[in-house]
């Protein structure tokens, strides 16, 4: 959930900005993303990516790895089990 990759039909695996890249290309909306491939601006975009990948759960609200793990854990337990309770872990 930190960074967003992308595995290529070559096997090749791209990340960050690149994915972006590559997707509005694909989607016929390259120009969005044009600017990025300079030099500079890559680079930039790359650094701000990252800065708004480390932020982007806790500014979205969105729950983490861990915690969307631990719920659909606790829901499939309910489903297994016939029967549901919270699991917090301690059991």
């Amino acid at each position: 959930m930190g960074r967003i990759h992308a595995v290529l039909p070559s096997g090749t695996l791209v990340k960050n900005v690149e994915v972006f890249r590559r997707i509005y290309k694909i989607l016929g909306m390259g120009w969005v993303y044009a600017a990025t491939s300079l030099p500079v601006i890559g680079a930039i975009a790359d650094f701000l990516y990252g800065i708004w990948a480390d932020w982007r759960l806790f500014l979205t609200r969105r729950p983490d790895l861990a915690t969307i793990v631990r719920e659909r854990s606790s829901r499939q337990a309910c489903k297994t089990q016939g029967r549901c309770r919270l699991m917090d872990g301690d059991d």
